[in-house]
Parts: C-alpha cells; sequence; structure tokens
C-alpha cells in the first residue's frame, strides 16, 4: 500500500469525527489540548507493526513527524492510561466490523459453509518486565494470540490473548456461534471432545490427524 492507500483506509475506517465521540465517551479527552487524538491513534496502530513493537517513544516518534503541534514527553506518556485503553477497544471493535463488513466470497471447494474460521495461535514476545503476567516458554515474556481468520473475507473474526505457556487449545471453544461455519485447524486444536462438538453444531471441520 501506497502513504495515500494507508492515509484513505485510516480516513474511511476510522474518521475523525467518530474517533472523537469514542474517545470522549471513554474518557480520553475532557476538553482540548495540544494532544491531537486522530495523530495520535494513527502512530498507536502504524508503530504496532515496527521493529519497536509500539514503545510509547517510539509511538512518540511517530506522532511529532505529523504536522502536529510539539508536546513534551511527560505530557504525552500522561494519555497513557485506562481511558485511552478503553478508548483503543472501541475503536479496534469499530475497525473490525467495518473489515468484516464485506461479503463473503467462499468459491468452489471452500463453498457448502457460511464461511471458514482459519484458527491459529502465534507467539509475540514482549518485555520481559511482564514475565509473572504473560510467561513464556522460557524464561521471557511472551503472550499467545489465539486468532481465527475469515477465510471469505480476510479478515479477523475471533481473537483472543493468553500467556504463550498456555496450550492453544482451551480458548477454542466450538459453540452455537460456530453453527454452519467451517473449521480449520492445526493439529493444536485436535481433541475428540472438538470433534464432537463440531457435530453437535454442525461446524465442517479440517485439521491434521
Amino acid at each position: 500500500m501506497t502513504g495515500d492507500d494507508v492515509c484513505r483506509v485510516f480516513a474511511q475506517m476510522l474518521p475523525q469525527d467518530e474517533l472523537a465521540r469514542l474517545c470522549q465517551e471513554c474518557g480520553v479527552i475532557e476538553r482540548q489540548r495540544k494532544l491531537h487524538l486522530g495523530m495520535l491513534v494513527r502512530a498507536l496502530v502504524m508503530s504496532a507493526g515496527t521493529p519497536g513493537g509500539a514503545d510509547q517513544a517510539d509511538v512518540l516518534r511517530s506522532y511529532l513527524e505529523c504536522e502536529v503541534p510539539p508536546v513534551t514527553r511527560a505530557a504525552f506518556d500522561r494519555g497513557f492510561a485506562t481511558p485511552l485503553e478503553q478508548g483503543m477497544a472501541a475503536l479496534a471493535a469499530r475497525a473490525l466490523a467495518y473489515a468484516q463488513a464485506p461479503p463473503v466470497d467462499l468459491p468452489g471447494p471452500r463453498s457448502g459453509v457460511k464461511d471458514w474460521s482459519i484458527v491459529d495461535s502465534p507467539t509475540v514476545r514482549v518485555r520481559d518486565a511482564l514475565m509473572e503476567d504473560v510467561r513464556g516458554a522460557g524464561a521471557y515474556a511472551a503472550l499467545k494470540v489465539h486468532q481465527g481468520l475469515s477465510g471469505g473475507c480476510g479478515a479477523p473474526v475471533r481473537s483472543h490473548c493468553s500467556p504463550a505457556r498456555e496450550h492453544d487449545r482451551p480458548p477454542l471453544q466450538i459453540d452455537e456461534s460456530w453453527r454452519g461455519d467451517g473449521l480449520l485447524a492445526d493439529l493444536a486444536s485436535a481433541s475428540w471432545a472438538r470433534l464432537r462438538a463440531c457435530e453437535t453444531y454442525e461446524v465442517r471441520f479440517v485439521m491434521r490427524r
């Protein structure tokens, strides 16, 4: 994607007026300050995929590269509190709904179900200061991101995070919400109980033996 493409997607997915409304509801902004909320959100999203892993210093550098009034590091850091977390969660839900809006396209051998969910659980290493909360398989901190990707529209449809040391299997629960769908999963998700649940809720499945 070019820079113009990214700007257009952001404008469609997170328009400034809706962004401001959601963040006001969550208490992120109570009155207008020098900090430009729209640019802050964009910097947060764009920095998440950088080698710095969205450290606040990286987010601040990305933010100041935009045409915004300069702010001090202390003033910038004060914004990182519970209201911002809640506001970002609300914005993420809106962005996810936008990504899931296109009609499901399942041609050929993928047809016969409402949609296919491709389930996987990649591990993401995080700061070792978080080791007590999210311990990895070794002497480091890591999260396991359990995600389900729609095969029909190419967007995430399910997600859950857990400490990386925990097994992949428990977060994947086949229930009524899966009825008529398809499940594509690897060996870590295979169990007799899961296959029985798929039969109960009429879920087609493809997984390694």
